[in-house]
């Protein structure tokens, strides 16, 4: 995103607030570890595997989002 709005002559990003996408792709991590490491104690009547699989790809893909924009969590 942040080279797309390069291109257009746009600077998206402040110096001073880069260190916040490090941090949210980090929590983001951290997120998804913990979620696959006890999603075996969801209620299965309410959260299935689709669920399990969903929650995966939005933590997995807004992370993705924040190393894109050149901020990578350790």
């Amino acid at each position: 995103m942040a080279d797309s709005a390069r291109s257009t002559g746009l600077d998206a990003v402040i110096a001073r607030y880069l260190h916040e996408g490090r941090n949210h792709a980090q929590a983001l991590r951290h997120w998804r570890e913990r979620f696959n490491r006890r999603s075996h104690e969801l209620d299965q009547n309410k959260y299935d595997e689709r669920f399990r699989q969903m929650r995966n790809f939005c933590l997995a893909g807004s992370k993705a989002a924040f190393d894109g924009l050149g901020f990578r969590a350790a």
